[in-house]
């Protein structure tokens, strides 16, 4: 499994995007140009970009496609190493998370998001709680509330404010990896963060799927500093494990796995890192600017 990291640009750089916009096919272009805002418009071209990447990983052709519910995927995947991929964006970055050995259905065996660890405009931290309340399952809304034995007696507001990204951002890339769109109640979803430390010795599973211990998925959390080290952000790429019974190109109301066989859900906790342009991180994890994404996609004659 791969992270390929991109960095929108900081500056309004015309040439920079225009190049980018000439890297791409006309029905990109097209979608590209609905954004008002130049940053959403430099997002979802990176995000383009990112996806043709794989081409060029791959060496190999490969067609694009879209479900139902909007999730792209590659239409003509190999039945005997099927390919999955997921992108997602916030502020500065552009995320595309690759497993070259999903299990099947592709579609829907990955799923990650991104984050930005800071407050909305205008919302203080209990204001940003309540908003969220309807969307978290009763266990997490009372860890919310009180103490817990890994953090200092006073919660302090970064602390607090991390936890409750992390559930945001496992219940966003859990619900993207399903594939099945806008609809899925969050609540249904309960993360115990502390039980998935390992220095937190809990005997309850860290996963729960409508009270039950969710099986057969892995989410690896990792935290993305800028580049000036100012802004972090928070990054969650869930993973299917097993293989589903009927395999198909589009996503169907997940029936999670109760067999006993089927592992607990695991979640992977990796040592924060920095963005840094060019960087590779355990032969996994490749970060790139702008330039450098474009560079790539104008080396290559066929467009996304």
């Amino acid at each position: 499994m791969e992270l390929w990291i991109a960095k929108v640009p900081d500056g309004d750089s015309d040439e920079l995007y225009q190049r980018g916009l000439a890297a791409v096919n006309d029905e990109s272009r097209a979608r590209i140009g609905r954004f008002f805002r130049r940053p959403d418009a430099w997002r979802c071209l990176l995000g383009r970009l990112l996806a043709r990447h794989l081409r060029e990983h791959l060496q190999s052709e490969i067609t694009f496609a879209t479900t139902s519910a909007g999730k792209p995927y590659i239409e003509n995947n190999r039945d005997d190493n099927p390919i999955a991929y997921n992108v997602a964006h916030d502020n500065s970055f552009v995320v595309l998370a690759a497993d070259f050995h999903a299990t099947s259905p592709a579609v829907s065996a990955i799923g990650v998001d991104v984050m930005k660890c800071v407050l909305p405009r205008s919302l203080t931290l209990p204001g940003f709680v309540e908003i969220l309340t309807d969307q978290l399952s009763p266990a997490e809304r009372v860890a919310l509330r009180q103490p817990h034995p890994l953090l200092s007696s006073n919660i302090t507001s970064p602390t607090l404010l991390q936890h409750i990204f992390w559930l945001w951002t496992v219940k966003e890339a859990l619900t993207k990896c399903l594939g099945l769109g806008l609809g899925f109640d969050f609540s249904r979803i309960s993360l115990d963060i502390f039980a998935a430390v390992e220095a937190y010795e809990s005997q309850t599973p860290p996963l729960l799927i409508d009270g039950a211990p969710l099986r057969g998925y892995e989410l690896t959390l990792m935290e993305i500093a800028s580049p000036t080290g100012d802004d972090t952000y928070q990054c969650v790429i869930a993973k299917r494990t097993f293989t589903a019974s009927e395999p198909s190109d589009e996503p169907r109301p997940p029936a999670f796995p109760t067999d006993p066989t089927i592992p607990l859900a695991r979640i992977i906790i990796r040592p924060r890192i920095s963005f840094s342009t060019g960087s590779i991180i355990d032969n996994e994890i490749y970060m790139r600017d702008a330039e450098g994404v474009i560079d790539t996609a104008v080396d290559r004659e066929d467009k996304p």
